[in-house]
C-alpha cells in the first residue's frame, strides 16, 4: 500500500549526486551547526527549496488576478463616470429648454394656468439642481475611489518590482555561490 509520507532508511531512493569544489565542506558544517546529518541537512535544503519555488509559483498568479481586479475597478469607474456626465448633460439640456421656454415670457400677460406652467418649470429647475448636485458628488467620489484604485495598481506593481529585482539579486548570489539557476520550463 502506497503512503503519502517519505520513507527514510533502506526503503529510500539513492541517488549519487556530484558537487562543486567545497559545497561538500559547507554542507557539513550547515548540518553540524542545525543537529543533522549531511543527508537530513540536504533534504531538509532540497525541501526548503521547493517549497519556495512552488510558493514562488503561485504568486505571479495572484497578483496578476489581483492586478486585473483592480484595472476591471477602474474601468467599471469609468464607464460609471461616463455614464453621470451623461446625465449632467441631459439633465442640462433640460434646463437650457426650460429656460429658453421662461426667458421670453412677460410675467404680467400670463393666464393662471401659463404661471402654473412656469411654477411648475422652476420646480422642475430646482429638482434639476439638487439632482445635478447628486451627480457631481458622486462623481467626486467615484474620482477619489479611482484615484485609490490607481495608487493601489502603482503599489502592486512598485511592490513586484522590487521582488524582482531582490529574486534576481538572490538568483545572482546562488549563481556565486555555486548553485544553479533552475531550468526554465
Amino acid at each position: 500500500m502506497a503512503t503519502d509520507t517519505p520513507t527514510t532508511g533502506r526503503e529510500s531512493d539513492k541517488f549519487m549526486l556530484r558537487l562543486p569544489d567545497g559545497m561538500r565542506d559547507r554542507l557539513k558544517e550547515a548540518a553540524k551547526a542545525n543537529n543533522r546529518t549531511m543527508n537530513a541537512e540536504i533534504v531538509a535544503l532540497l525541501e526548503d527549496a521547493l517549497a519556495k519555488q512552488q510558493a514562488a509559483a503561485g504568486i505571479p498568479t495572484e497578483i496578476a488576478a489581483y492586478l486585473a481586479a483592480l484595472q476591471n475597478r477602474s474601468l467599471m469607474l469609468d464607464m460609471r463616470a461616463d455614464m453621470l456626465k451623461m446625465r449632467l448633460d441631459n439633465i442640462g439640456a433640460r434646463v437650457i429648454a426650460i429656460t429658453k421656454r421662461t426667458v421670453s415670457v412677460d410675467s404680467s400677460e400670463l393666464s393662471d394656468a401659463e404661471l402654473e406652467r412656469m411654477e411648475s418649470e422652476i420646480e422642475e429647475l430646482r429638482e434639476a439642481e439638487t439632482e445635478m448636485d447628486g451627480i457631481r458628488s458622486e462623481l467626486n467620489a467615484l474620482q477619489d475611489e479611482r484615484q485609490q484604485v490607481l495608487k493601489s495598481i502603482r503599489s502592486v506593481r512598485s511592490t513586484v518590482s522590487a521582488k524582482v529585482v531582490e529574486l534576481e539579486e538572490a538568483l545572482a548570489d546562488a549563481a556565486a555561490r555555486g548553485l544553479k539557476k533552475p531550468a526554465d520550463h
